[in-house]
């Protein structure tokens, strides 16, 4: 079965705003996520897999050519180890510098923020040069196999 381009697009657009609703309503329902008996209180769970397959079915029919977007996401990978393994500890410590006369949301917006900001930091003396750690490290290696081999004859 082949879609067209309009229908992709759509069908992208109509994936966007179903995750947003589910988020607005799921936010405002109280919903926390975690296990229940009561299949009712899953259909933030169901609405995540729809959101999900309807993107899917739509970004591959909708003419986005992903290599026109290679090199910022490759950017953005480049910082992913980096914001994976900071987020939450860096996250907590920037909450407890803010005063608590800020409002939540902005609150909130600062602590993203900044985090996002520190990890990009972070990542342009770490993980982007990984490259070059490497080449350290082999360089390490060979020296010291050669300092082996050099004792074990």
């Amino acid at each position: 079965m082949m879609l067209s381009v309009a229908t992709g697009r759509t069908i992208c657009i109509v994936a966007i705003l179903l995750g947003l609703i589910t988020n607005i309503i799921a936010n405002y329902s109280g919903f926390t996520f975690g296990f229940s008996n009561d299949v009712l209180a899953l259909w933030p769970y169901y609405a995540a897999g729809l959101w999900f397959a309807l993107l899917t079915i739509g970004f591959s029919f909708s003419g986005v050519m992903i290599s026109n977007t290679i090199g910022w996401v490759r950017w953005w990978a480049g910082a992913s180890a980096t914001l994976y393994l900071a987020h939450f500890p860096l996250g907590r410590f920037i909450n407890g510098l803010l005063p608590e006369i800020i409002h939540t949301k902005l609150r909130a917006l600062a602590i993203v923020l900044s985090v996002i900001g520190v990890t990009l930091i972070v990542a342009a003396f770490g993980e982007r040069r990984k490259t070059v750690f490497r080449g350290w490290i082999e360089a390490g290696c060979d020296w010291v196999q050669t300092r082996i081999e050099r004792f074990s004859v």
